[in-house]
């Protein structure tokens, strides 16, 4: 992956993301949508297990969004 430019992958299930650390521990791991981030213990979990980039769902309302980004 480094080889042809690879600098990220999204990834949305939680094994991936410890295979992807262990074969590419300099890669950065995104969190797709399809992991249904709904709420700021969610994104916080996320954030716990390395990922720095998470995509929320797509269902969430603004108001919810400022929520998760006021408490983590």
């Amino acid at each position: 992956l480094y080889d042809i430019g690879v600098d990220a992958v999204l990834i949305a299930d939680p094994s991936l993301i410890a295979i992807a650390k262990e074969v590419a521990p300099d890669l950065e791991i995104h969190l797709s949508t399809q992991a249904n981030t709904v709420n700021w213990v969610a994104t916080k979990f996320w954030y716990d297990l390395g990922i720095k980039r998470i995509v929320l769902a797509r269902e969430l309302t603004f108001r919810e969004i400022k929520t998760i980004t006021e408490n983590i």
